[in-house]
């Protein structure tokens, strides 16, 4: 599922609609890539999103109903109990601080490549 979101960013990111929009590194390519890349973006991405995301819940709801096993609430608070000598997560602040530089430095990456 993630790869298939990346496919759908970076098709984004060259896209036009013919009209009005196009993304922000679309001028760096030729017209005719660039409506290919469209293509890709709004029928074959975008649907395969819609796919996956219904296979994803499909499971969730097969792991609650036939497993007997909530993963809704581990996905929400990020802990899980479990059985046996499992290794506590590595919650502290300097991980926190790694994830939070980490977000910034992807934020910064989207606002250079949209102002490019």
């Amino acid at each position: 599922m993630l790869g298939v979101i990346v496919m759908q960013t970076a098709s984004g990111l060259f896209a036009n609609d013919d009209i009005a929009s196009e993304g922000p590194l679309a001028k760096f390519i030729s017209k005719d890539v660039s409506d290919k890349l469209s293509w890709f973006h709004a029928q074959v991405s975008g649907n395969l999103i819609y796919a996956l995301v219904g296979l994803h819940v499909a499971a969730i709801i097969y792991y609650y109903v036939r497993k007997k096993e909530d993963l809704i609430i581990p996905m929400i608070t990020g802990d899980k109990i479990s059985e046996g000598d499992a290794l506590a997560a590595n919650d502290s602040w300097q991980m926190r601080l790694r994830a939070f530089i980490c977000i910034a430095a992807c934020a910064a990456g989207v606002y250079y490549l949209v102002n490019l």
